[in-house]
């Protein structure tokens, strides 16, 4: 008759210290996970603070373009024009301004 499977001592004391290095390598891979998330974290907000910064920048120097004044009877023939500041163009040199 087979005996039943008993853990020994050193059995035992192998079994735990599986068990602790399943839980140790869990654990540090929990641990490796938060820190690159953390990195990631940081490295998308830099580049988004980044890309708004570039955009405030190009908006800026949109803004800070010079005043332009159409006269009102290009205004009015340029309305319906698919590109509306060709077309403004295209009339002010027609016209010699």
């Amino acid at each position: 008759m087979q005996q039943p499977y008993l853990f020994t001592k050193n059995m035992m004391l192998i079994y735990i210290m599986r068990v602790e290095v399943y839980l140790y390598v869990f654990t540090n891979f929990q641990f490796f996970l938060m820190i690159m998330r953390s990195i990631m974290k940081f490295i998308y907000t830099t580049l988004a603070a980044l890309l708004f910064s570039v955009s405030m920048g190009a908006s800026a120097y949109v803004l800070e373009g010079k005043q332009v004044v159409v006269p009102k009877d290009i205004m009015q023939y340029c309305a319906g024009a698919n590109n509306f500041w060709v077309c403004v163009q295209s009339q002010e040199m027609l016209r010699g301004d």
